[in-house]
């Protein structure tokens, strides 16, 4: 089912998914009718993920009020991320803006996500715009603030509880430690999660938008951002395009659960250092440090390339030529002929260097995408021995997992 209202040339479209969150919905979409900005250049468009309450005459009733696009498509669990991509095909705007139902837009939420995006230069990739998200925090929601929603605007919680420390969004620290410019971190993309943020959707569409592969919650729009990122867009913060989560119930034990298993596919699909180690971190912590982690090994590698350029191996007689080996840590120890190998190391510069018969893969051997038992032999070698009381243990587990020998050159 699709109900539209005919509009021209919108600078501006919000897609907001949404699955029987009726009253939530309204209230996003109350926020939207409130906006500082002419609506006539406001293109709304809400993605039904299957809903069986009364979302679509909650939509209906705002038929007059905003220029919207309805879409429905059929309950088959949760398809957060198809429902997102049924909206964004039928975006008129050159900026699309993806808000989650029961998020409430401040009133100049859509003016200042425009005002971030005309700052960059027409031509140039991006920005990510993202929106901060005030009462956003999964295992600390501020205290009574469904009551305090019931009788104020977005914009009166916003003047009353916006110095109030319980009220951030959950990235504050994450932002705040990089003074809010996003050109600071190594990886802003971890950061790109779908309930306030927007991008030109000539970027959205240049990526192939939301992965539907992925159901269930979490996952979906990290990955997204990393693909953005990895084709070159910038992340840009703007507390000015700010929003308030409405509270709602969460089941999340569930939730995080859901989580762990969508973060090892964005690893799966684009195996590289930082998505091994995306995968691995938030595989036991939904927010975790990950820019700490990854500016860690990066110092690492930069001393180890002085210190332990080519490692041992550790390889017996014959071993090559008999034996399927995997080695994490590799460093440009020139490969012996012949033999199945697999060499992994963390340092890219180093593996750019080397220029035997093997494909080098970049990364720490936290992970692999290589099934139980592929190998006969994992040798770990010194290069990690920088790292080895942070990731030993995991890089233990996964040759564990590949083969049933291990050989650790690892000094103790």
């Amino acid at each position: 089912m699709r109900q539209s209202q005919h509009q021209a040339c919108p600078a501006a479209s919000v897609v907001i998914p949404t699955y029987n969150r009726q009253q939530l919905l309204r209230k996003s979409l109350e926020s939207l009718a409130a906006q500082n900005f002419d609506l006539s250049r406001l293109q709304v468009i809400v993605s039904d993920d299957g809903s069986s309450d009364e979302t679509s005459q909650v939509v209906r009733s705002f038929s007059k009020k905003l220029c919207l696009e309805y879409i429905f498509q059929p309950d088959e669990g949760n398809r957060v991320a198809a429902a997102r991509n049924a909206g964004a095909r039928v975006v008129k705007a050159p900026v699309v803006i993806f808000l989650d139902s029961g998020v409430l837009a401040g009133p100049d939420l859509v003016s200042a996500h425009l005002a971030a995006h005309k700052s960059h230069p027409y031509g140039v990739r991006g920005p990510v715009v993202l929106g901060y998200t005030y009462g956003y925090n999964l295992f600390v929601p501020y205290p009574g603030l469904d009551a305090i929603l019931a009788h104020r605007s977005p914009g009166e919680v916003h003047d009353l509880l916006q110095n109030d420390a319980r009220f951030r969004d959950m990235r504050h620290r994450d932002f705040s430690r990089f003074g809010f410019d996003l050109g600071r971190m190594l990886t802003p993309w971890v950061l790109c999660w779908g309930m306030n943020v927007s991008m030109r959707i000539t970027d959205f569409r240049g990526v192939g938008g939301f992965d539907e592969e992925f159901r269930d919650w979490g996952g979906e729009d990290v990955d997204l951002g990393w693909r953005l990122a990895s084709h070159g867009v910038p992340f840009v913060v703007s507390r000015e395009a700010w929003a308030i989560e409405a509270p709602h119930e969460r089941n999340l034990e569930v939730m995080i659960a859901s989580n762990c298993r969508n973060v090892a596919r964005v690893f799966e699909k684009m195996p590289a250092l930082l998505t091994e180690m995306y995968a691995a971190v938030y595989s036991k912590r939904p927010v975790a440090p990950l820019e700490d982690e990854y500016r860690a090994v990066l110092a690492w590698a930069q001393t180890a390339r002085a210190e332990i350029p080519e490692p041992s191996w550790g390889l017996h007689a014959g071993d090559q030529h008999e034996k399927r080996i995997a080695v994490f840590g590799c460093g440009a120890t020139p490969s012996p002929d012949g033999g199945d190998l697999m060499l992994v190391d963390f340092d890219d510069e180093l593996l750019r260097q080397r220029s035997d018969r093997i494909a080098p893969v970049h990364g720490l051997g936290v992970r692999t995408n290589h099934p139980d038992g592929a190998f006969d032999i994992v040798v770990v070698t010194a290069r990690l021995s920088g790292i080895w009381r942070r990731w030993g243990e995991e890089v233990r587990a996964e040759a564990a997992r590949l083969a049933p020998e291990i050989r650790v050159l690892v000094p103790e």
